[in-house]
């Protein structure tokens, strides 16, 4: 009252004085600056005699929700006092209150309504006071089967949470708890998909499904929602795994895979093993094609619900994949109509050598899955199929093509096919001869064979600073380590004794120390991969300071393989192999500066993963008259003759002009011994034993420009509306042209965009027919909008992107209005 006066400002206090008192003073003196105190408002204002007063006049307001309201930016609407009070708790905490304040912008437009969402916003400490953020949070915050909000109840916000739940997605329940409600949500979302879905599960509340698929799909593709999502999907399919089991052992294949609600890698799995074995015996290649798109398509996916087994399925479906494609390939293998060796060498490398690959990769993935039994079956199948559809008959067509009734070999009438004899003369000369300076680099990865070269080839491929190429090129005979490497070096005459010395200008070729010094005779040396990769860039650089021709050494494959304690690792060794030697080709061109790589193999292998059979023992003798040298795939020696079984051949016609020394070789896979291991085997003349790969890799600038680039396919869209009118949109993609020699498969993906979020599921296709039919070339994608409104009058853009590079390759405004129907 003092520090008032002293002001000049006149303080009247209601409670002395009456209110008609009050308006005479300030009616009849207007000049006088006055405050006037009021104690206790009325209960009405209907029943306050100063209302006028108050209406004309600021009025300040010093009570406690008064305060709560100003603080949080509300100060201005008294009216929402009562809704202040009502939620006592939530607004006597100052971090709450804080948190409300940043959500209100417009306090004039505020509703109790309006606030409702803002005040479970500042509860659960979400950026957006909407439904879908805060019941994620809830579910965050909550671990699976248990809830954890607790603090609603305690801020006495418990039924205000769950009225927003029930305005939002119609669902009612009198005792509404997070567990029963998620339970609700998560069948709902699965109805969506499968309509049967409710039928099997009691005591199920009615409400809207649409909203439950909406928030769900926010939730599993949320960054923040999808480890929560995962866990409660996997707490409510554990307490019903029974009835999800059922329904989803009746569900077909196209059914399975449009459930992202619970896992169910499992039934697909189980499906695709099923059809792949029927695929296989009524030789449905239609149906293999399908079903190897199947396992790709499922192998990309990126969202597994059973977090813990996702390797396990990406190996599984890698499985299946190759499983499909080994079948289909086998479908249309028939080489009984090759009449000469170059044609059936241009058709193994072409087509043939995929059996092999797919073979291998199947077995590769088989052998390394732990828990999932679903391939007993076709893995029996596969391996029979192997030996007797493709191993056999391979060998009853090329036998024929490579030695006399007689029994003898001869040489190999093959001119367009590189020589591994020609190897260094055709291969290396003449790079170091092109111009001054010039330096080339040869990697030779023993038992290397073509398939695995060719995957590998591939891979580097990928590297858009390199170019690599593949070629074939055949091995002498017998297709052992010592008489390929040979081959591969330089020099003027190569001798073969006797069967344990082989000689290049009289030096032995055994060994890196002989190997350096034959080589450095050409300006070259020669180092093992290991030791090459441990050097530092400097020791590196020096090493070859003043070499034109640098060898390098590596050994997985056959180090493996030809021990009977390992060779059933073989094919892990091969993809150990393929790791290598892109390290090697790195090192190569970033720390040596290379720019040419030439990278071979001294012979191929035959490898079965299943239990060799007697059957596989060949019927020459163990001692052959003349033999010196006796391997389980070849012998050595001197003036030996053809017998029953065996087929022999001259060192002399096989890179060593002059050579007495005679080789003999087994009837097709068969062996002349068991001893060593009996699975993995070379030295013999099947084409997987001769054909090694010939891979050239350069830099981006001395071959790119000269090495025509497959482009991957060209899509467009058929059939989207320009209004759409349901919430599951139907898409037609078209393939602008079949996989062939010059194009590629592409994948793409393809959803419904407001600016940069997606306003619906985001779906993926594989675009890979090889056939030129219309119906083929068209491949149906169902989208199905998660947005919860949309504006008739805004634009939104359905964008077509490659799932690779992310390119946009089609794009399309449209509007959305769900006011004629709506599926849900």
């Amino acid at each position: 009252a003092e520090e008032l006066s002293r002001r000049g400002i006149e303080l009247i206090d209601a409670g002395a004085k009456g209110p008609l008192w009050i308006k005479n003073s300030v009616f009849d003196d207007r000049e006088t600056r006055r405050v006037i105190y009021i104690g206790e408002e009325p209960s009405s204002e209907h029943r306050d005699p100063l209302i006028d007063l108050k209406l004309a006049n600021p009025v300040f307001i010093a009570d406690q929700w008064s305060l709560f309201l100003d603080e949080v930016g509300l100060g201005s609407r008294p009216d929402l006092m009562d809704y202040a009070k009502k939620h006592t708790k939530f607004f006597a905490s100052d971090m709450y209150r804080t948190r409300l304040a940043s959500f209100v912008r417009n306090p004039a437009g505020e509703t109790e309504n309006t606030l409702d969402l803002k005040v479970l916003a500042s509860v659960f400490d979400v950026d957006d006071a909407s439904v879908h953020s805060i019941l994620q949070k809830a579910f965050n915050q909550s671990q699976a089967g248990h809830d954890g909000t607790g603090m609603l109840v305690d801020l006495e916000l418990h039924h205000l949470f769950w009225e927003r739940i029930a305005d939002h997605f119609e669902y009612r329940d009198r005792e509404p708890g997070l567990i029963k409600f998620a339970r609700w949500l998560l069948i709902s979302d699965l109805e969506v998909k499968i309509p049967a879905a409710g039928n099997l599960f009691s005591g199920l509340h009615k409400g809207d499904s649409g909203a439950a698929f909406r928030f769900c799909e926010f939730w599993r593709n949320s960054i923040t929602g999808r480890k929560s999502y995962k866990n409660w999907s996997g707490f409510i399919y554990s307490n019903e795994k029974n009835s999800f089991d059922k329904l989803f052992s009746d569900l077909d294949l196209e059914h399975l895979q449009t459930v992202n609600t619970f896992p169910v890698e499992n039934p697909i799995l189980s499906l695709l093993s099923v059809q792949l074995l029927h695929a296989q015996a009524e030789a449905k290649t239609g149906l293999l094609k399908k079903i190897g798109d199947t396992a790709l398509a499922r192998k990309r996916f990126d969202f597994w619900l059973d977090e813990d087994r996702a390797d396990l399925y990406q190996t599984a479906y890698s499985a299946s994949l190759h499983a499909a494609r080994f079948f289909e390939a086998i479908a249309t293998f028939h080489p009984e109509g090759i009449t000469d060796q170059e044609q059936f060498i241009d058709a193994y490398v072409d087509s043939w050598q995929e059996i092999d690959r797919h073979y291998r990769l199947y077995f590769e993935a088989v052998l390394s899955l732990t828990g999932i039994d679903f391939f007993t079956d076709i893995s029996v199948k596969i391996q029979i199929v192997y030996r007797e559809q493709f191993l056999s008959r391979l060998a009853a067509r090329w036998i024929p093509l490579s030695a006399t009734p007689e029994g003898t070999i001869q040489k190999w009438k093959m001119p367009h096919v590189r020589s591994q004899n020609d190897f260094y003369a055709k291969e290396v000369e003449p790079c170091i001869s092109s111009g001054p300076n010039r330096r080339i680099y040869v990697v030779i990865s023993d038992a290397l064979r073509y398939e695995v070269g060719a995957e590998l080839t591939e891979a580097l491929s990928c590297n858009p600073r390199l170019s690599a190429s593949i070629k074939p090129m055949v091995t002498n005979l017998p297709s052992i380590t010592k008489i390929g490497m040979s081959a591969l070096l330089p020099g003027t005459e190569r001798s073969f004794p006797d069967p344990d010395t082989l000689l290049i200008d009289g030096i032995s070729t055994q060994g890196m120390e002989m190997r350096n010094k034959i080589l450095s005779r050409s300006n070259g040396l020669a180092i093992g991969a290991d030791e090459l990769l441990s050097m530092k860039r400097e020791d590196a650089r020096a090493l070859q300071k003043n070499a034109s021709i640098v060898y390098v050494y590596h050994d997985s494959i056959d180090a493996a393989g030809d021990k009977a304690s390992s060779e059933d690792a073989t094919f892990t060794a091969c993809r150990t192999a393929c790791n290598d030697l892109e390290k090697i080709v790195k090192f190569i061109m970033n720390t040596m500066n290379g720019s040419s790589i030439l990278i071979t193999a001294d012979h191929g292998f035959i490898y079965t993963t299943d239990s060799v059979s007697e059957a596989q023992r060949s019927s020459v003798v163990q001692e052959v008259p003349g033999a010196t040298v006796n391997k389980k795939r070849y012998k050595l020696g001197q003036m030996m003759h053809p017998c029953p079984g065996g087929f022999t051949g001259s060192c002399s016609e096989f890179g060593f002009p002059g050579s007495p020394v005679q080789f003999m070789v087994p009837n097709g896979i068969q062996l002349f011994h068991f001893v060593g291991g009996a699975k993995f085997f070379h030295g013999g003349m099947m084409p997987q034993e001769i054909i090694v790969p010939l891979i050239t890799v350069k830099t981006d600038n001395d071959a790119l420009k000269n090495e025509q680039r497959k482009e991957p396919v060209e899509t467009g869209v058929l059939g989207l509306p320009a209004t759409i009118t349901t919430r599951v949109v139907s898409i037609r993609l078209f393939q602008a042209d079949a996989v062939s020699e010059n194009t590629t498969a592409r994948t793409v993906k393809a959803g419904i965009f407001l600016n940069n979020t997606a306003v619906s599921d985001v779906q993926e296709a594989l675009l890979n027919s090889t056939s030129s039919d219309t119906k083929d070339l068209t491949k149906q994608l169902r989208l199905h909008l998660t947005g919860e409104h949309f504006d008739q009058k805004t634009d939104y853009t359905f964008i077509l992107r490659d799932a690779d590079t992310d390119a946009i390759l089609y794009e399309q405004t449209v509007r959305i209005s769900l006011m004629i129907l709506d599926e849900f």
